[in-house]
């Protein structure tokens, strides 16, 4: 225990404390996002999916993705279930950190992506079916790429890539990985894809803006340990990925709100949120390689990007409520592409450790084409392995992704889990169901829509706007019954006091008030 630093452990102790944070914090991002009938069920999604990873880590996963001895493109199984894992220095921290607090900090990033993939599946897809995904998916697509980029011998890492905060196993691994899980639960209702479909489900919209706005506050707060936890240290390096995490949020917000406002003239703080994780996205493979200045530029062009990317799905027609791949996916593919760029050796060495050529700035223009060949070969082979494991699983008898048709109209909290969050709302039946020309659930900031073609849409706005009609509706409020007439005695003015000791005139005498109710409320 002499070995190591004190100040290294808990360093990387209170980056993954905020990691964990940002488990739940998803889950209220995404319960705000889902309609009131699924928001229980995102939020348990979350830690079912989170308990999942764990297991999967602790069993085999880390062992197959970060031995020390692994090979190329997998692991092995020397520390399955964590045996010798406790003291042994890790090589990727560079000796300075035990293997099992390596272990705990990088199980993090497993934990976040599958949590991730909770939002692809928000009002159709069922429990078992996802929990058994998870756990296969994390053996053959997770692990793996982890190796990749990661691993000690990992060819990505070997070639000469960059990816200091999880831009291709994270945000490229989810964002792909929920693209093939929207088309499969296309494909699962007879659906092809690029065919628009004739009875689409009920709509997603934000049913709780409130709970969006905490949940991106607490992620982006244990954001803060996600990125600067891959300094493995209390060092020059972990306060600059810091840095850089809160200049991605702020600038990330900012381009997303402006870009909408462009076209909206509404500042949506929905919108904000998505660009603050749009932001935070684009940074993560770079946070601990670029100078502030850069982390600026990579947040604004991730988070245009990102909001551009929301529109994709309409043109291929796949499902994907919650933009896991646009703001995910996109975002990941963008970040990592920029550290080719803006990547810089004099902030790469403040750890002491890490000797990198730098990118674009530095004249090394070679790097922009090893992150190429990371982010495509992530890309490509998450997409197709997930695609493939979700069509066998779906291929199981009882684990056939989707729900029925009356199950999504009866929403995944009653019918998955027996459970409401909204206890009151379930007496006003259904979601509203806007113009069938219009898709509210097409975007995660709940303002950019979809093209209507007899010019009448439906936002965020005017959706709220009928939920609160419906609410009034449903629970009219009755007619004031008549108050009696007052007393004549009670009318008059009252005597004057025994006793005036005031220095000053006298003063007049009080009027009668007059019982008259004018109540907007009350419908007088």
């Amino acid at each position: 225990m002499d070995t190591y630093h004190p100040g290294d452990l808990l360093s990387v102790i209170h980056s993954t404390m905020g990691m964990m944070l940002m488990c739940p914090a998803l889950g209220m991002l995404y319960s705000g996002l889902s309609p009131h009938s699924s928001a229980l069920s995102m939020a348990g999604m979350n830690l079912a999916a989170l308990s999942i990873a764990v297991l999967q880590w602790v069993v085999w996963g880390y062992s197959l993705a970060l031995s020390p001895t692994g090979g190329k493109f997998m692991g092995n199984l020397r520390h399955a279930g964590f045996h010798h894992v406790a003291l042994e220095p890790h090589p990727i921290a560079f000796g300075r950190l035990p293997g099992l607090a390596v272990a705990m900090f990088e199980g993090m990033f497993l934990c976040i992506t599958a949590v991730i993939l909770t939002g692809s599946i928000v009002g159709r897809g069922r429990v078992v079916p996802f929990v058994v995904f998870i756990f296969c998916w994390a053996t053959v697509v997770y692990c793996p790429v982890a190796c990749w980029v990661w691993g000690p011998n990992g060819w990505s890492g070997d070639m000469g890539a960059l990816d200091f905060a999880g831009g291709s196993p994270v945000h490229i691994n989810a964002g792909f990985t929920g693209l093939a899980y929207g088309i499969m639960l296309r494909w699962s209702r007879g659906r092809k894809i690029g065919q628009p479909s004739l009875n689409a489900p009920e709509p997603h919209y934000p049913h709780s803006s409130m709970l969006v706005m905490i949940g991106t506050g607490l992620l982006w707060t244990g954001w803060l340990g996600f990125a600067s936890g891959g300094a493995f240290g209390a060092n020059l390096m972990a306060l600059m990925a810091s840095s850089n995490t809160m200049i991605g949020g702020a600038f990330g917000g900012i381009a997303w709100a402006v870009l909408d406002f462009r076209i909206e003239r509404k500042l949506s703080m929905i919108g904000f949120c998505s660009g603050a994780v749009s932001g935070l996205v684009s940074l993560s493979p770079s946070s601990g390689y670029v100078a502030p200045w850069a982390a600026i530029v990579c947040a604004i062009v991730g988070s245009l990007a990102c909001n551009l990317a929301t529109q994709i799905k309409f043109f291929i027609h796949v499902e994907d409520p919650l933009d896991v791949f646009a703001i995910h996916g996109v975002g990941g593919v963008v970040g990592s592409l920029l550290v080719g760029l803006f990547a810089e050796k004099e902030v790469a060495i403040l750890d002491g450790n890490r000797a990198i050529k730098g990118g674009w700035v530095d004249h090394h223009y070679a790097q922009l084409g090893y992150q190429c060949a990371e982010v495509f070969s992530v890309a490509a082979y998450t997409f197709v392995v997930s695609l493939i494991l979700l069509f066998i699983i779906d291929k199981i008898p009882g684990l056939h992704l989707r729900m029925g048709h009356e199950a999504e109209c009866e929403g995944p909290d009653s019918n998955q889990h027996g459970e409401v969050c909204y206890e009151f709302l379930t007496q006003l039946g259904d979601d509203p169901l806007p113009n069938p020309d219009t898709d509210p659930s097409n975007t995660i900031n709940g303002s950019s829509r979809r093209p209507s073609t007899d010019g009448n849409q439906f936002g965020i706005y005017e959706l709220h706007a009928i939920q609160s009609k419906k609410v009034n509706d449903s629970y009219p409020m009755s007619s004031p019954s008549p108050l009696p007439p007052l007393p004549q005695s009670e009318i008059e003015a009252p005597p004057t006091p025994m006793l005036d000791f005031s220095l000053g005139p006298q003063q007049p005498v009080r009027q009668g008030l007059t019982r008259t109710l004018t109540s907007p409320l009350l419908g007088e």
